[in-house]
């Protein structure tokens, strides 16, 4: 409660819908989202917001570029969001952000929503979902797969199975950036779980 009275926000993800887009394989759900509430310290008004999360992303290759010299300097990070050419990705976000809008159209029928801040509930075509989708589309801090484990022969993998980076001795990775796909939960537990199998093998 004492971070709520400082910053008037509760970490009360505690209850999280998973769901499947259209585009989901293998019956599996690639639509994550989670709830967080906040009071405004000046009107003492309540606020909701359900985001949207996808896992199982098609646009999965980004750019690290060097801006300078000075080694102080931040690099430019692109993280690639909805380059993938079929649009995959952002045709499964935008059916999530329809979701989103139905569950709160629920719950203002409920009485529970007094009014939607975003997206503009009276534009709900696709174009106006893909525009609010693209001025709003950040990461959720979960990140993998940038270290990818694979075959020798295989151009996106940097490590084999037992984490020993492809032509190189004597250096091995063991975190959430080996994992060959993104895992459609929390990176904590599977990346305790690679260390478990891993630790072993690069200690021995």
């Amino acid at each position: 409660m004492n971070a709520f009275k400082e910053k008037h926000w509760l970490p009360d993800e505690q209850v999280v819908l998973l769901a499947a887009s259209r585009h989901a394989r293998q019956n599996a759900f690639d639509l994550h989202f989670p709830a967080y509430s906040s009071q405004d310290p000046k009107t003492g008004e309540w606020r909701f917001q359900i985001s949207v999360g996808q896992f199982d992303t098609a646009s999965y290759t980004g750019s690290l570029t060097l801006t300078s010299i000075d080694p102080a300097a931040p690099p430019t990070l692109d993280h690639g969001y909805l380059t993938d050419p079929a649009g995959r990705d952002r045709d499964t976000l935008v059916h999530g952000l329809e979701i989103a809008l139905d569950i709160v159209g629920r719950m203002s029928d409920a009485g529970y929503v007094a009014s939607v801040l975003a997206p503009d509930t009276t534009k709900r075509s696709q174009e106006d979902l893909v525009r609010h989708l693209e001025m709003s589309i950040r990461t959720c801090y979960h990140p993998g797969c940038s270290c990818r484990m694979g075959q020798a022969g295989d151009q996106t993998s940097v490590v084999d199975a037992r984490g020993t980076v492809h032509g190189l001795s004597g250096l091995s990775v063991c975190d959430a950036s080996i994992f060959p796909i993104l895992p459609r939960a929390n990176n904590n537990l599977p990346a305790a779980m690679l260390a478990e199998m891993l630790a072993p093998v690069i200690g021995g």
